[in-house]
């Protein structure tokens, strides 16, 4: 990766200059905060990291999708199997109510 400074040393230096800082101390301001701002720079997210980034969320995302549509898919499953249990008891439950009527002596 190609390292670009954001910051001019050299400018800097010539401002404290002319603001009466002496040149050697000027020069060692600016050395010292051009060190902190390359630290500070190279723990930033470039594009290429945020890109990273966005592809790993998408994938995730799909993968919690699909999980989501087969839980689906088996809680439909499970429903539909326990409505035809409940509509054979029930069916059960009504021919015992008829035959018991049927089978009760007075009707």
């Amino acid at each position: 990766m190609q390292s670009t400074s954001v910051f001019d040393t050299h400018t800097y230096v010539r401002k404290l200059i002319s603001a009466g800082v002496p040149e050697a101390q000027a020069e060692a301001h600016a050395s010292a905060l051009a060190e902190v701002l390359a630290q500070l720079l190279a723990q930033l997210a470039t594009k290429l990291d945020l890109g990273l980034f966005r592809q790993e969320l998408q994938l995730g995302l799909h993968g919690i999708r699909t999980e989501m549509k087969e839980l689906e898919l088996r809680i439909a499953e499970r429903l539909r199997s326990q409505m035809l249990w409940f509509f054979a008891i029930q069916g059960a439950l009504l021919a015992i109510a008829v035959a018991f009527i049927k089978f009760v002596p007075g009707h």
